[in-house]
């Protein structure tokens, strides 16, 4: 019985330690990074829906607008209606606040909406 006693103690007092250490660590790089992973997916799930609704028409030019990039679908952002881009805006902000990135890099555009024939349309691509 004494033998027991000698090697439980030092067993439990390292056990404890152990639980203690991994607490204090909290669940660690790859579960934080599956949740950050998981909230980009969602936000981009988000803007590709909202994006699917864009109509793209206008009266003027004011009623077009610019938008960045949350998803492959639109990896460099583009430009929509107002509404849209106003909402699309939002939800790209907030997926570059998550942390999240599309590992794409775009080369420096220049966003100027214009309502040409009724649908939005960048200046640039009219010219």
């Amino acid at each position: 019985m004494e033998v027991i006693k000698i090697y439980l103690v030092p067993v439990a007092v390292i056990g404890a330690l152990l639980v203690l250490i991994m607490w204090d660590l909290g669940p660690g790089p790859c579960l934080a990074a599956h949740a950050v992973t998981v909230k980009c997916d969602e936000i981009g799930k988000r803007f590709d829906d909202v994006r699917s609704g864009a109509t793209y028409a206008c009266r003027t030019d004011a009623d077009c607008g610019c938008f960045g990039p949350a998803t492959m679908k639109s990896p460099c952002g583009g430009l929509a209606d107002k509404k849209t881009a106003d909402r699309l805006r939002a939800i790209a902000q907030e997926f570059r606040s998550a942390g999240c990135d599309l590992k794409v890099r775009c080369g420096p555009w220049y966003c100027k909406p214009v309502c040409e024939k009724g649908i939005c349309m960048n200046k640039r691509q009219i010219q």
